[in-house]
């Protein structure tokens, strides 16, 4: 490796360090994802909020979107063991899934 491509690689290294911290984010929003619905066999419930923090915040996607959701979410290695939430079940609310307490 020459040093003018050792250069180009250091300057690079903290650009590639970044993205790999962005990539790891376990928060998740709801509002990244499409709620419409028409009715509530369209939506279904997802834990939203920090997947890591144990506070069962839940909300409600569209199904159609349910797949881009687990692969943002992932398998997060959490250093927690949460327990169960509440359940909830998904419902259609003015043309947007929600998630309303069982």
């Amino acid at each position: 490796m020459t040093s003018r491509s050792s250069s180009r690689l250091h300057r690079l290294l903290p650009l590639f360090a970044l993205a790999a911290v962005a990539g790891c984010s376990t928060h998740l929003d709801a509002d990244d994802y499409d709620r419409s619905c028409s009715t509530a066999m369209e939506c279904t419930v997802v834990f939203v909020g920090d997947v890591c923090d144990c506070k069962c915040d839940l909300s409600a996607i569209n199904v159609a979107d349910y797949p881009r959701y687990l692969d943002d979410r992932g398998s997060p290695n959490c250093s927690k063991d949460c327990g169960p939430c509440q359940g909830a079940e998904p419902a259609c609310i003015d043309h947007v899934c929600e998630a309303v307490p069982k």
